[in-house]
């Protein structure tokens, strides 16, 4: 009997953890994408986050990156348009520019080892 009361213990324990932790995830209401002010678009990059993590600009618009690296050295990286901007870790922010030609939806990664699959991750939106 005791040996039962511990198993149905523990996996009411197992249940509950599980229910906490799902609520931890990347669900909840989609963020707002950043758009640049004045061509000009800041990103800090620290805890294996980008912030902003979703961007969207207009096809034919060249952004002007401030980008910062809070706590490590970080990449930027977007395959499918060939940015890969190397971040290291500086008081003031790297400055990169790039001219969307193409619209679509692109996703941005942290090429750093272990940091893609830390959720270093983000998508930029181009539209017409």
């Amino acid at each position: 009997m005791k040996t039962r009361v511990t198993a149905i213990l523990a996996l009411i324990a197992v249940v509950a953890v599980s229910s906490i932790l799902a609520g931890c995830g990347p669900s909840g209401p989609t963020p707002t994408p950043a758009v640049p002010t004045d061509g000009v678009l800041d990103v800090d990059m620290r805890n294996y986050v980008y912030e902003p993590r979703t961007f969207e600009f207009k096809v034919g618009e060249t952004v002007e990156f401030r980008l910062i690296s809070e706590d490590e050295p970080h990449t930027f990286t977007v395959r499918d348009l060939g940015i890969n901007w190397v971040v290291p870790v500086e008081e003031e922010p790297q400055v990169q520019a790039f001219t969307f030609r193409e619209s679509g939806t692109f996703e941005i990664i942290c090429t750093v080892a272990g940091h893609e699959a830390s959720g270093m991750v983000g998508k930029i939106t181009v539209v017409e």
